[in-house]
């Protein structure tokens, strides 16, 4: 049922335009949208990178979180892939929009921070400060994920 009604909530041209391009240009697009996300975030001090710190933050306030981010390999030992998996299970439960990302390194990158084994990105501090950005990337992950029936691993662009 949530199906349909995804791909009802996809825009027409928007629709045609995904079946007309190759997913892969698709998906570089939406990549190079999330890095614009991620950079005007970063400069609003909006977010928050690292497990322990993102679960400290789904913790304290779920409510203020936007996305967030996860690498396709975000780490190599046990206990770091049981929280990771912990952490993906509370944003569903939270409705919170997980986007997966090609690589951890790109992410250590544009965020300059060591631990990018997850990054939370905040609800725009101000009521009014517009998060159209942030409504269209998530509305353009929504349509490609209904049309190409798979959850997207995202290519940031290099920097």
């Amino acid at each position: 049922m949530a199906l349909v009604y995804c791909e009802r909530s996809c825009d027409i041209p928007d629709r045609q335009r995904l079946e007309a391009e190759t997913p892969d240009v698709e998906n570089r697009r939406i990549g190079k949208e999330v890095a614009a996300v991620l950079n005007g975030a970063i400069k609003e001090k909006r977010a928050i990178c690292g497990l322990l710190a993102a679960i400290r933050q789904l913790e304290l306030d779920p409510f203020r979180i936007a996305c967030c981010l996860l690498p396709q390999h975000p780490g190599a030992d046990r206990a770091s892939h049981i929280h990771t998996i912990l952490l993906q299970a509370f944003c569903y439960e939270q409705n919170i929009a997980i986007i997966q990302v090609d690589s951890q390194e790109k992410l250590k990158h544009y965020t300059s921070e060591t631990d990018c084994s997850c990054v939370l990105i905040l609800q725009p501090w101000s009521k009014e400060k517009d998060t159209l950005a942030e409504k269209q990337l998530l509305k353009r992950i929504r349509d490609f994920s209904t049309l190409h029936s798979i959850q997207p691993i995202f290519k940031l662009p290099a920097t």
